[in-house]
C-alpha cells in the first residue's frame, strides 16, 4: 500500500475532480471544515457528515497511576471521538482488501 501523506491541497484536487468545482473552491471549503465541525461540537456536542462519519464529545474521567514510583494523574476532560460511517469503512475495506472494524 502506498504511504505518501495526502494533505488538504491533495484532497481539494480530488474533490474538484469529482465534483466539477474548481480546486480553489474546494480548498476554500476544506479550510472551513475543521472550524465548522469544532463549532458544532461546542454548540451541540456532535457533528455528523453524511457518508463520512460522526464526531462527538465524550467525557473522560480523571485517571491516576504509578509508573516507576512516580504518581501521575490526568484531569477530567472532554475527548473528541470520530466514528466512520459503515459505508466509508466498507469502501476502505473493499479497496485495500483489509477488513475494517467499527
Amino acid at each position: 500500500m502506498e504511504n505518501p501523506e495526502v494533505d488538504r491541497k491533495d484532497l481539494a484536487f480530488i474533490i474538484a475532480e469529482r465534483s466539477g468545482i474548481s480546486p480553489v473552491e474546494a480548498l476554500e471549503s476544506l479550510k472551513h471544515l475543521g472550524p465548522a465541525i469544532s463549532d458544532a461540537l461546542v454548540s451541540h456536542g456532535r457533528a455528523e457528515v453524511t457518508g463520512f462519519g460522526t464526531f462527538r464529545l465524550e467525557d473522560r474521567a480523571p485517571r491516576h497511576g504509578v509508573m516507576v514510583g512516580i504518581v501521575w494523574t490526568t484531569p477530567q476532560r472532554q475527548e473528541i471521538v470520530f466514528e466512520a460511517w459503515p459505508s466509508m469503512a466498507e469502501i476502505v475495506a473493499t479497496r485495500t482488501g483489509v477488513p475494517t472494524y467499527q
